[in-house]
């Protein structure tokens, strides 16, 4: 809702800058907790006494497990232009939560590693020449093939 208003208030005023304010607020924000309700990390030497919580172990995990991914291909592999598009982004951005939540997890602390990877990894798939609308799975078999 702040980023609707951040978008807003852009097109209103012009002294705002025109790119990067709604995208700096949930930044912002999350920095924001960060130093207020954060604790200071443990020097080094020191024990720490409190563990972290202990999670049930999931059951059932194979059958969503294989239907999701089944989807997925399927989805893939038969949906054409912006539908697959669409669901790639989706699937990539699930990825990068997941993993965004693993670490959170296990750690206990927030990590803003995999964003920069994924950055990285958008980057270079993008400036590789593939064709458009073809998966980059494709595209390097098509290039293995060729060099045989």
């Amino acid at each position: 809702m702040l980023q609707s208003d951040a978008t807003y208030l852009v097109g209103k005023y012009s002294w705002l800058p025109s790119s990067g304010l709604p995208q700096l607020l949930p930044l912002a924000l999350i920095l924001l907790v960060l130093v207020v309700r954060g604790k200071p990390l443990p020097t080094r030497g020191a024990i720490v006494q409190r563990t972290l919580g202990i999670a049930p172990r999931p059951r059932n995990v194979l059958i969503p497990t294989t239907v999701g991914a089944a989807c997925a291909v399927l989805g893939i592999l038969t949906l054409s232009g912006e539908w697959r598009n669409g669901l790639a982004t989706s699937l990539i951005f699930s990825v990068i939560a997941l993993s965004s939540v693993v670490v959170t997890g296990f750690a206990g602390q927030v990590s803003l590693a995999q964003l920069p990877l994924a950055g990285v990894a958008a980057f270079s798939s993008a400036v590789s020449p593939a064709e458009p609308d073809c998966l980059p799975s494709r595209a390097l078999a098509r290039r293995r093939l060729a060099r045989w």
